[in-house]
C-alpha cells in the first residue's frame, strides 16, 4: 500500500466494522505487513510539525522491540499481536478533510457496521498504542525484504522472516472532525484532533495500564491463596 504523497492516488480504501464508543468512532480492519511497516507512524516522527506539549509519545524501549518482541515474531510456533491503535490526524493546519466511509451495500441494503473507509491525501496515521509491536513488526518486514539483516545470535536460535503478516488496526477519530463534508471554517479541526488524541493517549497508555496491574495482583494474590488452600 503506498504512502498518501503527492506520488499516491487521492485516496486508499479499506474494507472494515464501524461502530462507536462515546465521540470516538472507530473502524476495525487489517493492513498489509507492508502497509503498516512503511506507513504508520509513530508521533515523534512528526516533531518538526508539533510543538513538544502537543506529542504522544512515551519513550520506546527499541532494544526490547528489536530482540524480545521480534525474537517472539520471528521463531517457529504460534503467535499473535492485538490491534494496534492507530488516530488520523491532518498533516496542515489548512486541511480540513481527510477521511470518510460509506456502508457496504448487499441486494441493495447496507450490510450492518461493514463499511468502505477513505483516507485522503495529507493524512497521518500515528500509533498510539503498540509502539513497541509496530517497532518489532517493522524490523521484521525489513529483513523480509533484505533491507536489513538477521544477526549471527538471531540465525542461530532459529529466527526466520520468510512469511508477512496481516496487521489487525483500530482507527480511531473524532466524532465528524476531519471527515468529507462536514468541517466547520471555526474550528481548527487540527487542534481539536491532537487535543482528543492526547486525552485518548494518556488512557490509554495511563489509566486502562493501572487498572491492569491492579487486575494482575489481584489474579496474583488469588492464584497465591489457591495454591496455599490446596497444599493446607
Amino acid at each position: 500500500m503506498e504512502e498518501l504523497d503527492d506520488q499516491s492516488p487521492e485516496t486508499i480504501e479499506y474494507k472494515a466494522i464501524t461502530g462507536t464508543f462515546g465521540e470516538v468512532r472507530y473502524f476495525l480492519t487489517t493492513l498489509d505487513h507492508s502497509d503498516a511497516a512503511e506507513n504508520i507512524r509513530f508521533a515523534g516522527e512528526l516533531q518538526g510539525k508539533w510543538g513538544f506539549s502537543e506529542r504522544v509519545q512515551r519513550k520506546l524501549d527499541e532494544k526490547r522491540a528489536e530482540t524480545e518482541l521480534f525474537a517472539y515474531l520471528a521463531k517457529n510456533g504460534i503467535k499473535f499481536f492485538n490491534s494496534l491503535v492507530i488516530v488520523l490526524l491532518p498533516n496542515s493546519d489548512e486541511q480540513t478533510e481527510f477521511w470518510d466511509f460509506s456502508h457496504v451495500m448487499s441486494k441493495g441494503k447496507p450490510l450492518e457496521k461493514w463499511v468502505n473507509l477513505k483516507l485522503y491525501k495529507g493524512v497521518s496515521r500515528i500509533v498510539i498504542d503498540g509502539q513497541h509491536r509496530l517497532l518489532s513488526l517493522k524490523k521484521y518486514w525489513n529483513v523480509h525484504i533484505d533491507k536489513q539483516s538477521l544477526s549471527p545470535q538471531e540465525i542461530l536460535e532459529g529466527c526466520t522472516c520468510e512469511e508477512p503478516f496481516d496487521i489487525p488496526v483500530v482507527y480511531l477519530v473524532f466524532g465528524n472532525l476531519g471527515r468529507v463534508g462536514y468541517s466547520e471554517e471555526t474550528v481548527s479541526i487540527r487542534d481539536e484532533a491532537i487535543k482528543a488524541t492526547r486525552n485518548i493517549f494518556t488512557v490509554i497508555n495511563n489509566t486502562a495500564k493501572r487498572i491492569i496491574a491492579k487486575l494482575n495482583f489481584y489474579w496474583m494474590i488469588q492464584n497465591s491463596l489457591h495454591s496455599f488452600l490446596e497444599n493446607f
